[in-house]
C-alpha cells in the first residue's frame, strides 16, 4: 500500500508499505477519503503543536471514511463492504479516566491517537483498527459527509462541555472548520443566535451559507464593540475560542455576558496568555476546556441519520493521495481559498 510519511518539517515522501494484518478483534479498513486537519498542517509545516513534536517519520491524518475489507474472527456488527468512519483515539479501557467515561484523557488514548507524534494516522491506503472504534455510516450518508463526522464531533463535545441550553446566545471566535462545526452543533442544541468572528471573508461567507448568523471581520471593525452593539451591551451567554490564537484567547472574556461560559477549543502555540481574571470574576463567569472528545461518534451518527446536515459543504478542495504535499502546502499558504481540504484514495 501507499503511505504519506512526514520525515521532517515540510518533508514528505510517498512510501510503499505492506498492508497490515488484522488481529482477532480488529477490522481492515481501506481509506476512501481523509480530511486535512489544522493539526496535520502544524505537524507537517512545523513538526510540532505546542509542546508535542514529531520525533520520527510519521503518517498523519485522523479524519477518515473508508470501507471494511476484512474482519477479525471475534468481530461482530461489521462486515466486508461496510462504509465506516474511525474514532481516532484508542484508550486502555482500564484506567480511572476510562472507567469514568473520560477516556479521551486516558494516558494510552493521549498517545494512541491517529496521526500524532506516537501513532501513525490514516494518510495511508489501509489500516488495521480495533472494532469498538469503527462505526458504520448510515446507508444514505454521502462519503464526503462521513469524512466530516470527526470534526463535527469536536464541535458537539465543545457544546456539550459548555452546558449550552436552548435559547442562549453565542460568539464563536474563528470561522474555520471547527468554528463552523461548533456553530452547527450549537444549532443542534437549540442555540440559534450566533455571532462568528474571523479575519477571512471567505470563511465567514461559508459560515453564513449554513443559515442565518451574524458575521464580523475583525480586520474591518472592532469585534468586541460590534458584539456589544448586537447584544445591547450585555455580551453573549457563550463564547467559544476555536482559532487557537493567543490574541482571541485573551479577548474571550470581553465578549461574555455576566454568568456566561467560555469554552477553549482551539490549540495555540502553548505560550502563556495574559488573562483578565478580574473581569471574569466581576462577571461571575466560567471557563471550561476541551481535549479532543469522548462518547460522541455513536450519537452524532444517529442524529445525522435522523436530521441530516450538509457537513460536506465546507469542503473546498479534494486532492488525490499523490498530491498530498501540494494539498498541505496550499492549505498553509492560502487560507482565503482553502477552507477544508480532503485527500481522496
Amino acid at each position: 500500500m501507499k503511505a504519506a510519511v512526514v520525515k521532517g518539517a515540510r518533508i514528505l515522501d510517498i512510501e510503499e508499505r505492506p498492508i497490515p494484518a488484522i488481529a482477532d478483534d480488529e477490522v481492515l479498513v481501506k481509506m476512501d477519503y481523509v480530511g486535512v486537519c489544522g493539526s496535520d498542517l502544524h505537524f507537517y509545516g512545523e513538526g510540532r503543536i505546542g509542546v508535542n513534536r514529531i520525533f520520527e517519520p510519521r503518517v498523519l491524518g485522523h479524519e477518515p471514511v473508508g470501507h471494511v475489507m476484512d474482519v477479525g474472527k471475534n468481530v461482530s456488527g461489521l462486515a466486508t463492504g461496510d462504509r465506516v468512519t474511525l474514532e481516532p483515539g484508542i484508550p486502555c479501557g482500564t484506567c480511572e479516566f476510562c472507567h469514568t467515561g473520560h477516556y479521551n484523557l486516558c494516558p494510552s488514548c493521549v498517545r494512541r491517537f491517529l496521526g500524532n507524534p506516537w501513532t501513525d494516522g490514516v494518510f495511508q491506503e489501509y489500516i488495521a483498527y480495533p472494532a469498538p472504534f469503527v462505526f458504520k455510516l448510515p446507508d444514505e450518508m454521502p462519503a464526503l459527509r462521513g469524512v466530516m463526522v470527526e470534526p463535527y464531533v469536536v464541535g458537539l463535545y465543545a457544546v456539550e462541555r459548555s452546558g449550552a441550553r436552548y435559547g442562549q446566545t453565542a460568539t464563536i471566535l474563528g470561522s474555520g472548520c471547527i468554528g463552523i462545526m461548533t456553530m452547527l452543533a450549537l444549532r443542534a442544541h437549540g442555540v440559534n443566535e450566533i455571532i462568528m468572528v474571523d479575519v477571512i471573508d471567505s470563511r465567514l461567507r461559508m459560515a453564513a451559507s449554513f443559515g442565518p448568523v451574524h458575521t464580523i471581520n475583525a480586520r474591518n471593525e472592532d469585534p468586541v464593540e460590534k458584539v456589544m452593539s448586537l447584544t445591547g451591551g450585555l455580551g453573549t451567554d457563550l463564547v467559544f475560542e476555536t482559532a487557537g490564537s493567543l490574541l482571541t484567547q485573551k479577548q474571550t472574556v470581553q465578549y461574555l455576558k455576566k454568568l456566561g461560559m467560555i469554552t477553549f477549543v482551539g490549540f495555540s502555540s502553548g505560550d502563556p496568555v495574559e488573562y483578565d481574571i478580574s473581569t471574569l470574576m466581576r462577571k461571575e463567569a466560567n471557563i471550561t476546556t476541551v481535549f479532543r472528545y469522548a462518547n460522541q461518534h455513536p450519537k452524532a451518527l444517529r442524529e445525522l441519520a435522523r436530521h441530516p446536515i450538509e457537513l460536506e459543504k465546507i469542503i473546498t478542495h479534494v486532492y488525490p493521495l499523490d498530491q498530498i504535499q501540494e494539498a498541505l502546502e496550499e492549505n498553509i499558504r492560502d487560507k482565503e481559498t482553502v477552507i477544508k481540504a480532503v485527500i481522496q484514495f
